[in-house]
This record gives C-alpha cells, structure tokens and sequence, in this order.
C-alpha cells in the first residue's frame, strides 16, 4: 500500500494544485484519481495528459481511455 501511495503522489500533487488553481473541478480530480488509484502503473501516462492543458473535459475523457 505504501508504496502505491508513493508510486500515484506526483498525479495527487498535481491534481491538488489544479484544483486550487479552478484548472479542474473536484469531481473531475476525483475521476481522474480514481483511475489512477486503481491502475497506478499509468500514473506516467496520467502526468503527461496533465501536463498537456487540455480542457477539464478533453482531460478527463483522454484518462479514462487509458483504462
């Protein structure tokens, strides 16, 4: 558990500060959570659409094609 928690951090930062920032809602950095609490080994692949500054939708839409 520990080291899921430590492999999943950097989306949980993020997702934190883009919250606070009004870039994405709660809901949509609970989705986006969400997948990545499930699969962590696509926490990469989540930062890099993070990353991208796409629309709260586009975003959210893209992470969960990665299920």
């Amino acid at each position: 558990m520990i080291e899921k928690r430590k492999k999943i951090q950097p989306v949980v930062d993020l997702l934190e500060y883009m919250i606070r920032c009004g870039k994405i809602s709660n809901e949509g950095g609970h989705k986006i959570f969400t997948v990545v609490l499930k699969e962590p080994d696509l926490t990469d692949r989540v930062m890099d659409i993070l990353d991208l500054e796409l629309s709260e939708q586009e975003t959210i839409a893209k992470v969960e094609q990665l299920q």
